[in-house]
């Protein structure tokens, strides 16, 4: 059988990628920025749409809450880092060891937003003393029960939906940017935004339904799904011939997260993720490239769609390392 020519190799690639970035330029990034908003939604007037009056981009999410708009303001009027948290991925938040919690109860202490506050996304600068710009976002408007507007966020904006319910959006809105930075937005954060912010809707309307979070079971699957993981991974480091010192990369993550963060759940996601990607320049040299660009084709696609993405990675380790145990299995029976 004929090897394929280098030059068709790249045409392939260049063609596959260009397939990838259509679909996701066409498909995926108009369904991210109107997820669950409807178009009268999208081209209804919020407050504060007049801060950004012709933005280059602009998101209108929405989700349906099964309470009363009095049952949700509480639990969206005491987020911030130092405060009830943001009810996303406190595991990728605390990557950076940023010690994020999400709150799992009204606090009356929290409930007083007003303009003017300061909503820390980081801890305060120590410089200053106080809250700062640099450290979270200015809340520019806010109505108790109804709204809030957010500096460089956006409108968090609450609308009685009839029988109890409540319709809860999120706008923001893009000013125009440089062609660099516009990329960056439109291919890295604006999905990262999507998946914490995603979240963080889903978790208000868990907690504002007063329904719990996953079970048990699920809970012990994903952990164990990221610990085979972790172990596969560096065990195969660690049996290659002067390679184990890498492993002291993971390790070292791992204890930073613990020590700044004393987040656990974190902790592991970073010893992992990092172990993988030792692992796939260890195992496949120059191809490690191609090993890390399927990891993030994987890891975009379970951040954009799950729910819940720690349970949905766990699970997807579990099955990768079941497929492993059965193929050694198999070829152990048959030698």
């Amino acid at each position: 059988m004929s090897k394929t020519s280098p030059v068709l190799k790249t045409i392939l690639w260049i063609l596959a990628l260009g397939v990838l970035l259509a679909v996701y330029l066409l498909a995926v990034r108009p369904w991210f920025l109107s997820w669950g908003s409807t178009a009268a939604e999208q081209e209804r007037p919020l407050p504060g749409d007049e801060l950004v009056p012709n933005p280059e981009s602009e998101s209108t999410r929405a989700v349906t809450i099964d309470a009363p708009p009095e049952k949700v303001w509480p639990w969206l009027a005491q987020i911030g880092q130092d405060r009830g948290g943001f009810y996303s991925y406190t595991w990728i938040e605390n990557l950076i060891g940023a010690g994020y919690r999400n709150a799992t109860r009204i606090h009356p202490e929290w409930q007083d937003l007003k303009a003017g506050d300061i909503i820390l996304f980081k801890p305060r600068s120590q410089r200053t003393g106080g809250p700062s710009e640099k450290d979270g976002f200015l809340v520019l408007e806010a109505e108790a029960g109804l709204y809030f507007t957010l500096k460089n966020w956006g409108v968090f904006y609450l609308e009685p939906a009839g029988e109890g319910r409540t319709r809860l959006l999120l706008r923001g809105r893009g000013p125009k940017l440089s062609f660099l930075s516009r990329l960056a937005f439109v291919f890295v954060f604006d999905p990262g935004h999507f998946a914490m912010e995603k979240r963080m809707m889903l978790e208000v309307k868990r907690l504002a339904e007063g329904r719990p979070g996953p079970p048990l079971w699920a809970s012990v699957l994903a952990w164990t799904g990221f610990a085979l993981a972790a172990a596969a991974a560096a065990g195969i480091i660690i049996t290659r011939k002067r390679k184990w010192p890498w492993m002291a990369l993971p390790l070292a993550y791992a204890l930073f997260i613990l020590i700044a963060a004393s987040d656990t759940q974190a902790a592991l996601v970073g010893f992992t993720a990092l172990s993988l990607i030792i692992f796939g320049f260890v195992v496949f040299g120059r191809k490690g490239w191609l090993y890390l660009f399927w990891w993030w084709l994987l890891t975009f696609a379970v951040l954009l769609v799950a729910e819940d993405a720690f349970l949905m990675f766990g699970v997807v380790f579990l099955v990768i390392a079941s497929g492993v145990v059965f193929m050694s299995l198999r070829k152990t029976a048959k030698v």
